[in-house]
């Protein structure tokens, strides 16, 4: 309804980071062998994707 206004996208950037926020917290809650594993997984995922793809957007690459 309001997508355009500037609060709604500011609430929609801070609702984002917030389940990105609790998706890695669940990972990392699973074993204790988690945090690195997640890391080192996000890591070798953004290592592949720029290589493929030439380059993603600038936030991963």
């Amino acid at each position: 309804m309001f997508w355009w206004h500037p609060v709604v996208w500011w609430a929609r950037q801070q609702i984002e980071q917030a389940e990105e926020e609790c998706c890695d917290a669940w990972v990392v809650s699973q074993s204790p062998h988690a945090p690195r594993q997640y890391a080192e997984a996000l890591l070798e995922t953004i290592d592949y994707l720029c290589e493929s793809r030439g380059a993603l957007p600038p936030v991963a690459c």
